[in-house]
């Protein structure tokens, strides 16, 4: 009786699912922001200048965020419009680590 539904639980582990995917890119996104925060500690003072200059279009990123975070708490998540918000977020701070700091 067990044996059937250990198989199936197994099998949907090893499947990618929706839902796996969706904690994968927000985790990713979670070590952009880890390393950013870390360049930013670490920077020189001119560095530090040219990252200030993408202030105005992180900050509208960041209410979006807090915008997903309060759905989620009144149960009104909407996840594909969270995960297309993250893959363009990390894109764009992966492309900033690159065109600001020289980093690859």
């Amino acid at each position: 009786m067990f044996v059937p539904i250990l198989l199936r639980i197994a099998g949907s582990l090893n499947a990618p699912t929706y839902f796996s995917q969706m904690r994968g890119r927000i985790s990713g996104m979670s070590t952009v922001c880890k390393r950013f925060a870390a360049i930013l500690r670490r920077c020189d003072v001119e560095s530090f200048l040219n990252i200030g200059r993408i202030f105005p279009e992180i900050a509208p990123m960041e209410k979006r965020i807090d915008m997903h975070i309060d759905l989620l708490r009144r149960d009104e998540f909407r996840e594909m419009e969270c995960v297309s918000d993250i893959v363009k977020y990390a894109l764009f701070f992966l492309f900033s680590f690159r065109s600001t700091l020289s980093i690859s």
